[in-house]
């Protein structure tokens, strides 16, 4: 009888625990995305910009390459030396010599492998290396892994690269013409070497990059229009479950993190200006989690999102202390001239597309 009624106790005490443990979870998540929004604030006082998306997937970030356009690195790789990761940053620093190619590599691999955890998100995964896909996918060209299974670190976050469409060239960053993966050895690009942030194929827009980050960015606090607080800096990106710790690989969790501008550290937000539900442009907002929609980048892997419906972390906005944004604005500012189109926005809420009289005009 007394076993029995200590069974009936654990049995309604267990939602208790793992309620207040999944609580515990979502906080650290919102701390770790509130100590990344300090980090950008300390890196645009000392550089006079928010970190940029560096180049493109198949480049690591380097030391030596400091943080503007001729770093190839994204936003992760140049916060490190603001979240305490100066050493994890400085890795192969200062080998420039002809001969120190392959120790530099080296050297790009440790960091390669080396998981952070204010950069993963407790309710979907521990912070740990993953393995990556058999393939021989995905290694940056100046990165040799240590000896040993294939792993990598990743991230659970993705910066606001724009309100652009889900294709290959909006979400995948530019290699800068010109430039070499020895980074060091090239000359300073003006920013002329990147393809336009803004690209249309037979009056369909196959690019828009406008968000607070990108491939080959420098955004200032004074190009965000519609002030920091409103509008969309990093959070949560979506993943398939059935890829958290390995199986079936999710196209937009499959490279490292210290990588330039791509589908695994950048995401959008998107309105399809006809049909939310278009196969080949669907409306981007964010979404759940969700097993067996990892292969492709035409939904799920360029999406914000989470692993948590009860308790939705949403991200940050640019400003630090506010951390509860309704409306996700992808507005910033281009490389061109040309005027900026009405502001595209969405809501953290959603776990669908939403409907066209929902969307900001």
């Amino acid at each position: 009888m007394v076993i029995a009624i200590i069974g009936i106790l654990v049995a309604l005490l267990l939602p208790a625990v793992q309620a207040a443990r999944e609580a515990a979870r979502a906080l650290q998540c919102r701390n770790n995305l509130k100590q990344l929004a300090t980090a950008w604030h300390t890196f645009d006082s000392i550089n006079g910009n928010y970190p940029g998306g560096g180049w493109l997937y198949s480049v690591s970030g380097d030391p030596d390459c400091g943080n503007g356009l001729k770093q190839p690195g994204g936003w992760i790789f140049r916060l490190l030396p603001h979240i305490e990761q100066q050493g994890l940053h400085d890795l192969g620093l200062g080998l420039t010599g002809g001969s120190e190619w392959t120790a530099k590599r080296q050297a790009h691999g440790e960091r390669y492998v080396t998981a952070v955890p204010i950069l993963n998100c407790p309710t979907r995964r521990r912070t740990e290396t993953f393995f990556m896909a058999s393939n021989g996918c995905c290694v940056p060209g100046n990165v040799i892994l240590p000896p040993g299974p294939a792993r990598q670190a990743r991230t659970d976050y993705a910066a606001n690269a724009g309100s652009g469409p889900p294709t290959a060239l909006n979400v995948l960053g530019d290699m800068p013409a010109g430039l070499s993966i020895q980074c060091y050895n090239s000359p300073d690009p003006d920013g002329s070497e990147w393809g336009d942030a803004y690209q249309e194929s037979g009056g369909v827009v196959t690019r828009d990059w406008n968000g607070v980050s990108y491939s080959g960015s420098q955004i200032q606090r004074a190009h965000i229009k519609d002030g920091t607080s409103n509008t969309y800096m990093a959070g949560e990106k979506n993943v398939d479950p059935n890829s958290y710790y390995g199986g079936p690989q999710d196209w937009g969790d499959d490279w490292g993190m210290f990588t330039g501008h791509q589908d695994d550290n950048y995401r959008i937000c998107y309105k399809n200006p006809t049909n939310d539900f278009d196969s080949s442009r669907p409306t981007i907002t964010p979404i759940i989690d969700t097993p067996g929609t990892g292969v492709g980048f035409i939904r799920y892997s360029v999406s914000f999102g989470s692993a948590s419906p009860s308790s939705w972390v949403t991200g940050s906005s640019v400003e630090p202390s506010s951390l509860s944004v309704v409306a996700w604005s992808a507005r910033a500012v281009r490389r061109e001239t040309r005027p900026l189109p009405p502001v595209s926005s969405c809501t953290p809420a959603s776990t669908r597309p939403v409907a066209k009289p929902d969307w900001k005009a």
